[in-house]
């Protein structure tokens, strides 16, 4: 009758154990970026709103949507090489990326005009790697 009793609670507690099921990273980001989303439109500055964040699992990628105002779309099509190059900075010298940089994530940051997309950067492992 000992053994029964020592098995029963050790019978459960790995069932339980078993029945709990980790979030999967795919299932993580897709849940960060709902959740992200979910508080937006997010104002960044005078000129820049974060309309949304998604995750596409095929293409391992968080792509950001931004709203450019205030700003004459010519003005940022010219300047296109130093926000790239300032973007890819910020994004490899972020701490908060880095877990994200580890699981060579892909990102891409598109940027709206007057509802059309005016500028958009995309960035791999091997971009934010040779960062220095």
């Amino acid at each position: 009758m000992k053994k029964a009793t020592f098995l029963l609670p050790l019978a459960v507690l790995l069932l339980s154990a078993t029945g709990c099921r980790q979030e999967s990273k795919t299932e993580r980001y897709m849940r960060e970026a709902r959740q992200l989303t979910a508080q937006c439109p997010m104002v960044l500055d005078a000129c820049t709103q974060m309309d949304s964040l998604t995750y596409d699992k095929e293409g391992h990628r968080f792509t950001y949507s931004y709203t450019v105002t205030n700003v004459h779309d010519s003005l940022l099509l010219m300047q296109q090489a130093e926000l790239r190059e300032q973007l890819l900075q910020r994004l490899a010298n972020s701490p908060e990326m880095r877990p994200y940089m580890e699981d060579s994530m892909n990102f891409c940051y598109i940027y709206y005009s007057g509802g059309k997309a005016l500028l958009q950067f995309s960035f791999s492992p091997a971009d934010y790697r040779e960062v220095p």
